[in-house]
């Protein structure tokens, strides 16, 4: 089997960073073979390492939110009124709750 046409095979229907997981992948498999004699050499030794790296690996430095995108998302929380409808307390099966709810409707 040959490994480039493996990676160009893989990158045409999946994204680059798991075409490198999947290069990744086979070479352990293939280390794991040449180890127990099952193959001479590892096609994809190194294959992985000459795709583009991660962004946390290009960017270590983490992206958070500004002080304004942060208040954002707390007043957003507070203003949720969420889908809790106090069916928890009632002690009958959700199902029952609707068919309930529907005939008092």
């Amino acid at each position: 089997m040959n490994a480039l046409r493996v990676k160009e095979g893989r990158e045409k229907v999946t994204t680059v960073h798991q075409t490198k997981k999947t290069l990744m992948q086979l070479s352990a498999a293939c280390k794991c073979a040449v180890k127990h004699g099952l193959v001479q050499v590892n096609p994809y030794e190194g294959m992985a390492n000459e795709m583009p790296q991660y962004r946390y690996q290009v960017e270590p430095e983490p992206n958070a939110f500004t002080e304004e995108e942060r208040e954002q998302v707390i007043e957003a929380f507070a203003q949720h009124q969420g889908n809790w409808n106090g069916r928890g307390y009632t002690g009958i099966r959700y199902s029952r709750h609707w068919s309930v709810k529907r005939r008092c409707i």
